[in-house]
């Protein structure tokens, strides 16, 4: 299993992806709250949902690129989406804000 992280992105490979995919071009994976910077997956991609859960599948090579990281070269193959997470002091859980 590989993992690919950038920031507060996580790729998980998967075997499969579930949901009904979708084809897209250059697809946002997460946007900063605060910046407005954005992590992009370059290319033809096609997206997924299930059960809360995002897939992206690549039939080809392409690169998750962000203003503040280096771009990354993400080969072919099948994702889920992780998107990092924080708790804070109250116990409450929320998204991790770029």
């Amino acid at each position: 299993m590989k993992l690919i992280r950038q920031g507060d992105v996580l790729l998980k490979e998967v075997e499969k992806t579930r949901g009904q995919r979708q084809k897209q071009k250059d697809v946002v994976l997460a946007e900063g709250e605060v910046t407005g910077h954005k992590h992009v997956l370059t290319g033809q991609v096609l997206v997924s949902e299930f059960k809360g859960n995002k897939y992206v599948e690549l039939t080809e090579t392409s690169s998750l690129t962000h203003q503040e990281h280096d771009d990354l070269e993400i080969p072919r193959g099948k994702y889920q989406v992780i998107l990092q997470r924080e708790a804070d002091l109250l116990g409450e859980v929320r998204q991790v804000m770029d």
